[in-house]
Order: C-alpha cells, then structure tokens, then sequence
C-alpha cells in the first residue's frame, strides 16, 4: 500500500468522519477532520445559518494543505467536504498524485436530512445542508462510496482499492520493460501484463517481475480482465506494444473493463492519423485517449525519456505527474515532458522526430563516408575529428558514432567494416515522408535520408552495377574547417525542415503547438538531443520561418562561400551524399527571390489549361492562354 494520504469527501452528514475514523484505525493511519481547521469566522456563519462562499474557504484549504504538506512523510486519512473540484485540486496542491487517494461518500439529500437532524454538537445548521447540494460537482478522480452501504462494506472496498496498482503497463518488451521499471523506481504502485502465447510467450510479466529489482512489489498478469481489476480508479494504461492492429486489439479487450474516466496511453510508434481515429472512438465511450511519442530507446525508457503527451487533455492531467516523474531532465533541470496538443499531435511530432533523426544518421553518414573513403583517413583518424566536433557542437548521435568507431572487433579491427551496409527503418521516416505530400511541406533532407535506406537494402543490385560501370579514381579533398561548416549548415537544414513540417501541421490541424515547448522536451532524453536543437530554441521568432533567425543569417552568410565550395568538390566524389546535397537545395530554393516555377506553370497551362497568374495582376486573377501549337 504506497498511498500516503487518503481524502474522504462529502457533504455534511454523509458520515465521512465516522468512516474516516474507522478506516484510519484499521490501516493504522492518523485521522484529520477538516472542520477543525476552520477559523472562528467560519463556525460563526455556519452557526448562524449564512452558507460560506469561496472567500471563507480559500484560507481554510490552504490551512489544511499547508498542515499536510508540512509533515515528514504523512500517513493520514483526512475527511472534508471539498465540495467543489478547485477545493479538492487546492487541497492536493504540491502532494504527488502517487501518494494520494480520492474516496467519496454520496447519497440522496432525504436520508442525509434524516441523518443530521439526530446529529448533536455541530456547529453547521442543518438548513444549510441544501446549499451544500446546490454546489457540489461530480469528481473527476477517485472512488465514490454509497452511504446506504453498510460501514464496514465501505471499509472493505476502500482497504481492496488502497491496495490496487496506481498505473498499469501492458506489453514487456524492451520498451514497455523498461519503461515499467522506471515507473516503479520512481515509487509508483505498478501492474504488468503481457499476453500469453502457448510455447512462445509464457508467464513473461511474472518473469519480468522476478528478473527486475525494481519491480518486485509489481503485479504481474497474463489475464486482462485481473489485470484491470487490479487497477485503482480512475484505472490509467500505459500500452507499449506494436503500432497498428495490435493497438486496436488491445484496446478492444480492455473496454469492456473500463468505464467513464480512465485513461489510455499508447506509446508505440503509431501512425498519428491512427491515434486522432481512437481519440474520437474512445471518447466517445467515456475513456481518455492519449497518443503518446516516447524517444529514448531501450536507456531513456529506463532512466528518462523526452514524452510527447497529445490526445485528451484532461486524460493527460491524471497521468501529468507519472509521466514528469519518468520523463528526462535536461542539463538546467527542466522536464522533458510536456502536452503538445489535441488529436494525434504527440504521435505527430515523435514521427517528425524520427525523421529528423534519420536525417541526421545519414548526414553523420555522409561525412564519414567522405573522410574515410575520398579523404582516404582510417577510423581512428574520423573519431578524432568527429570528437573536435562534438566538442563545440554536442549531440548525441555524435556521440554514439564516436563509440562506433572505437569498437573494435574480436580481432582488435574495428568492428564497424564487419557490419553489412544495409540500412533498415521501421516505418516512421516513410510516414514523416509521406505526411509533408498531404501538407504541401517540402522536407528534402529527411526524404533523401529515407531514400538511401532504400537503396542500401537492395545490395545484390548494387554489387552487379558497381562492377559494370567503371569508376576512375579522383582526388576529392575538402579542408576540414570548411566540412565542419558545411555540416552545421546541413543539420540547420535538417531541423528546420523538421520544425517547419510541425508548424503547418499545427496551423492545419489547430493542435496549437508549442514548438519553444516541444524542443525543450526534445533537449533531453531523446536520440536528436543537441545543443543545436537548444539553440535553435532560444533564438525563434514568433509566426516566422525559422531561418530568420538572427544567429542561423549570420552563419550562414559567414560561412556560405565556403560551404558552395565544399559542395562542389563533394560533387566530384564517387560517393552519394544524399543529405548534404537535398539540405543545400532546399536552402537555394526557400532563399530564391525569383524561381524557375513560372515555366512549370506555363507548361501546366499549356497542356492542361491550368490557368496561370500575372505578375502585373492581383491576387486572385487567373489567365488562360491558347497557346499556338505547332
């Protein structure tokens, strides 16, 4: 039982000192009552038959929650009204969510009538029962107990939930595992479940508990119905499994075990028009649904990831504090976690994510590629300068290409020349890919990235065709000062492309993004943390291209003869360079005043009377020409 403080709620006379008492004794806890924590105005009113207003009860909350958050480690059941949800949110101020349970005693006004009129000694007068109906709303969290329920059937069920897990997590592996295991490092209360698949997946979750230290106080199950019970209200599901049907399989085994309030959270990599289709599905039986990006990988899962919460907000406010809790903290102590907005939002901007990753593995790539094989340098020797690098531009896929190159084999060779060059993905980078055609955004970079991984695979081919045809050997030398700049200017590129992507998507689907917000919940945890990505966010300016930033003008303007040069020769090299190439196109043609696009518009007028405009026209005038044809 990790729940610290319980809140007994109810109007006056449903009995919540009576049953707040008995609890308390029960389970070894310190009992409170809230009515003595009201000033002598209060009781005053109350005696004399005038109802309090939120004026009277603002201090005498603040007093009860300053007596409780002032206490070292408090077990404590405390019994007041809290009749409306700002008082109970003011009572929970500054508690974590992990430490607290919600119960609440209703019943129907006549018997709490008939209750009060034997009840002697208190100060509240009984007419002013009504205005305490009259006021009180239904809560959003926590378990309501019916007061024609005998006592100690009430204590029963309140003892069962108190011992029920705070959060469940369906689907144990290398994500969802570690994923577990944070959450339960961080004093969460934890369920586990994966499913069982006779001769292939046996007892995992119990396996998962008993390999685990972390999770020894964990309940784990095969049966999805215990393993919903086993949940306290509102019931929370973290599901870390496979995107697509999986999602929709799972989903359709738990609903008939939840009801109105709980929440669902994905955090696979699912599609993100997918999430906004089971947002609207779930919501409208009740249930919260969040589509969540979660970056990281197997070490961030565990020791903090950057999350990317999107869906129902008021599904995220129950999980807001776990989710803070386990996510990163970047290197000025701010949380890598933040909400990103309605719809399949979270699953949008953790797709754009991966696209810029993949990016940025391609643009590492590509500088390798030319220092090893046109600069003809051992690995050893790129280490050292990717290590300068780093040095003044942090990142860490850089980092980890750094731990790359320094593996050595068995045989003390390194082991990257044993790794066959085939280049998988998962799906991501084509979505991202195929995201910007419907949104009209051009992302060069990532397409060009995505494209290599497709060529990589089809190895035999590229055997057959290297052999045919002949490659005479050229000297392809860029300084490295200008190869530096020249990667900056690529991954600038990169991100921008990526941000902008996320811009149009915000504005088209109203998600009302935060991008200073998301790239502080990309500054840490997740596998593009940077100090560009930092920087970037410093320097944004509301409403515009991100290439008006001050900094990003004055560096490329610095740098641009230089990197045009380095271009150039990169051009002359047998090697593809597939992101350094799409990058400075894409900063050619989002720089270029005057383009080539009115022949294409002439063309498409010509043969498909498409209509063109005029440069000395407005707007929204169209011409047609009957052009001559020979």
């Amino acid at each position: 039982m990790t729940t610290k403080i319980i809140f007994l709620t109810g109007v006056s006379g449903s009995g919540k000192t009576t049953l707040g008492k008995a609890l308390a004794s029960r389970i070894h806890f310190d009992f409170i009552d809230a009515d003595d924590f009201h000033p002598k105005e209060n009781i005053e009113k109350m005696k004399n038959n005038i109802a309090l207003v939120d004026e009277d009860r603002w201090p005498w909350l603040e007093s009860i929650n300053h007596y409780i958050t002032s206490l070292d480690n408090p077990r404590l059941v405390l019994a007041c009204s809290a009749l409306k949800e700002v008082y109970r949110d003011r009572l929970a101020k500054g508690i974590p969510s992990k430490k607290i349970q919600w119960f609440h005693l209703q019943g129907p006004l006549l018997l709490i009538e008939k209750r009060l009129a034997t009840r002697a000694g208190h100060f509240m007068h009984n007419s002013l029962l009504q205005s305490q109906f009259d006021i009180y709303e239904k809560p959003a969290n926590g378990i309501v107990l019916e007061i024609e329920k005998p006592q100690e059937e009430n204590i029963k069920q309140m003892i069962a939930e108190l011992k029920k897990s705070f959060v469940g997590v369906i689907g144990m592996g290398v994500m969802g595992k570690s994923l577990a295991r944070n959450i339960a490092a961080k004093g969460y209360s934890i369920s586990i479940f994966n499913r069982h698949v006779a001769g292939k997946e046996v007892d995992i979750a119990v396996k998962t508990v008993n390999q685990n230290q972390e999770l020894k106080n964990t309940l784990p199950f095969d049966d999805i119905e215990k393993f919903v019970s086993s949940l306290s209200a509102p019931k929370t599901i973290i599901l870390m499994i496979n995107a697509g049907a999986a999602v929709d399989e799972i989903t359709h085994q738990l609903l008939p075990f939840l009801e109105a309030g709980d929440v669902v959270l994905d955090g696979g990599n699912s599609l993100y028009t997918d999430s906004e289709i089971r947002e609207k599905y779930l919501s409208q039986k009740g249930v919260h649904f969040i589509g969540c990006g979660i970056s990281g990988g197997e070490e961030g899962a565990l020791l903090g990831p950057s999350i990317m919460p999107g869906g129902s907000f008021d599904g995220y406010l129950i999980l807001k504090d776990l989710l803070e809790d386990i996510a990163a903290k970047n290197q000025a102590g701010n949380t890598c976690c933040s909400y990103i907005g309605k719809g399949g939002s979270g699953h949008f901007v953790k797709m754009v994510h991966n696209g810029i990753e993949y990016a940025e593995m391609q643009l590492i790539a590509d500088m390798y590629s030319h220092l090893r094989w046109d600069q003809n340098k051992a690995i050893k020797e790129v280490s050292h300068i990717f290590k300068k690098w780093c040095q003044s531009d942090p990142s860490y896929l850089m980092e980890i290409t750094i731990d790359i190159l320094d593996q050595k084999d068995d045989d003390g060779s390194p082991l990257l020349d044993k790794i066959r060059d085939r280049a998988q993905n998962k799906g991501t980078g084509g979505w991202t890919t195929q995201a910007a055609c419907d949104l009209g955004t051009p992302i060069p970079s990532i397409t060009e990235s995505l494209y290599a991984r497709y060529l990589s695979s089809d190895k035999n081919e590229r055997v057959s065709l290297s052999a045919k045809y002949i490659k005479p050997p050229i000297s392809v030398i860029s300084d490295l000062e200008s190869l530096r700049s020249t990667f900056l200017f690529c991954r600038i590129m990169n991100h921008v492309q990526g941000l902008e992507m996320i811009k149009h998507a915000s504005d088209k689907y109203s998600w009302h993004i935060d991008i200073k917000g998301l790239l502080q919940t990309w500054s840490g945890g997740c596998i593009i943390r940077s100090s560009l990505l930092e920087r970037i966010g410093e320097d944004l300016i509301d409403h515009a291209h991100i290439l008006h930033a001050t900094w990003i003008g004055d560096f490329i303007n610095q740098n641009w003869q230089d990197i045009q040069k380095t271009v150039s020769i990169l051009a002359q090299s047998h090697q593809p360079y597939a992101v350094i190439f799409a990058s400075i196109q894409y900063f050619k043609h989002i720089t270029q005043e005057n383009s080539n696009a009115n022949m294409i518009q002439a063309q498409r007028d010509y043969f498909g009377a498409h209509t063109y405009q005029r440069i000395d026209a407005e707007d929204d005038q169209f011409f047609h020409t009957q052009w001559i044809i020979k």
